[in-house]
């Protein structure tokens, strides 16, 4: 199919049983990147678990580039920096697309 749907309802715990605003859809190309930095960053699960828990509540925390795209930055934790995640977010479907992550250059200020 080429993505992974990820039902936000599992993760009600972490939410405390309110209602979830949205479906996240993480992307091949976002799982396999996903996939390389956990083999190299201890935290890279609690990163990911901060991504879907975010954007599950707030679908357009990110900045919106190019109309249909937002992107985002992450809080580095420990010796794991900061991604930059690129998604889009259709209210029609209720659905935010996880399209890529990559780590912040060092010299990125922003």
């Amino acid at each position: 199919m080429g993505n992974e749907r990820i039902n936000c309802l599992r993760k009600s715990i972490i939410n405390r049983g309110m209602p979830i605003l949205c479906q996240i859809i993480q992307e091949l190309s976002f799982s396999r990147k996903l996939d390389e930095y956990s083999k190299v960053f201890d935290r890279m699960g609690d990163v990911h678990t901060g991504i879907d828990w975010l954007l599950c509540q707030n679908p357009i925390q990110g900045t919106e580039i190019l109309t249909k795209y937002r992107i985002m930055k992450t809080t580095p934790i420990a010796n794991t920096p900061s991604f930059w995640v690129l998604y889009s977010y259709s209210q029609e479907e209720n659905t935010v697309r996880l399209l890529s992550i990559q780590v912040v250059d060092s010299e990125d200020k922003n």
